[in-house]
């Protein structure tokens, strides 16, 4: 596991509700990450240590041409830092298109687990912002730790770029209505506010893809067979990581719904590798979009509720 790459060790079929998590230790904790984000765990590299620099950051590192920053996670977590030891390693990471390597005492092992062994952190361990999440793992609950915040307050310019969208259009944005499936609180006021600037009709938010997926099941009971379900919603944007039931399997289940199957889904997500955008494709997703890219999402959707082609600019990719 030191130096292959993680994802091309495991490959799951896309929209089965599960995920891989890599299990590591700090001091005496463990923690978890999910493989999604990992591009492979690394011995301790030489480091080059910039005089100026962060300082939960050890100093930078080269990966085969790519200069990666070196967090010491142990400083983040508010530990005592240590002497680097042999055991030690690296996890290398990538999403919204940045690299990072993530200093940790050693890793355990990759768990493949479902979406709804995922569940939020009790109240008071998730105000801190170092947890998203808590996944029940052989009876252990294993606490998911926040990499994008550390990632956001160690590299500011990597934050949500301010939302650029065209105001005039041909249609009335007001007639149309979203589906937000989001986790992140943060996320949703964003996405939320974004939209809401933009003049969209009514917004409905969902903490996870489970609670949109009975949304949408709901209100198809409502508006009754003879109703097509676009006099409701016109669009979904979901995340993909989500307790529960991930984007991907929400994404499937409506693509194989005959009676939602032509509603436009757009995933909004940090995690929109390579592999993961073919995930997205193999389910049905109309366009898939890194969160970095939030001032296109509007286009994007402005583009699908009237039936036309996304074009896919860098860091997007669509379907016809």
């Amino acid at each position: 596991m030191d130096t292959s790459d993680i994802r091309s060790q495991i490959l799951m079929e896309a929209g089965t509700n599960e995920l891989e998590i890599l299990v590591f230790r700090v001091e005496n904790e463990t923690y978890g990450i999910n493989v999604a984000k990992v591009r492979e765990v690394i011995r301790p590299p030489e480091l080059l240590r910039p005089p100026e620099r962060h300082p939960h950051v050890l100093g930078v590192f080269d990966l085969r041409g790519i200069v990666v920053p070196a967090v010491n996670v142990r400083i983040w977590l508010g530990l005592p830092q240590q002497d680097i030891r042999a055991s030690d390693r690296v996890i290398v990471t990538e999403f919204n298109d940045v690299w990072f390597g993530f200093w940790v005492d050693g890793v355990d092992r990759i768990y493949r687990v479902s979406w709804e062994q995922i569940e939020p952190p009790p109240k008071g361990l998730g105000d801190s912002g170092y947890v998203t999440s808590m996944a029940h793992i052989n009876d252990q609950l294993v606490p998911m730790l926040d990499f994008e915040k550390v990632v956001q307050e160690i590299s500011p310019s990597e934050k949500l770029v301010s939302p650029q969208f065209d105001r005039e259009t041909v249609f009335d944005r007001s007639q149309c209505n979203i589906l937000i499936a989001e986790d992140s609180h943060m996320m949703r006021s964003m996405l939320t506010q974004t939209l809401q600037s933009a003049g969209y009709g009514e917004l409905y938010c969902c903490n996870n893809g489970q609670e949109a997926w009975e949304f949408l099941k709901k209100t198809l009971a409502e508006i009754g067979e003879g109703e097509p379900v676009k006099s409701r919603i016109n669009a979904v944007i979901t995340d993909i990581e989500m307790p529960q039931m991930d984007g991907l399997h929400f994404t499937k289940l409506i693509k194989e719904h005959a009676r939602l199957m032509d509603l436009p889904v757009v995933i909004f997500s940090s995690i929109i590798s390579d592999e993961n955008r073919r995930k997205g494709q193999s389910v049905g997703a109309n366009a898939q979009i890194t969160k970095p890219e939030i001032g296109e999402l509007v286009n994007i959707v402005d583009r699908l509720v009237q039936g036309l082609k996304v074009e896919a600019p860098s860091g997007i990719s669509a379907e016809g």
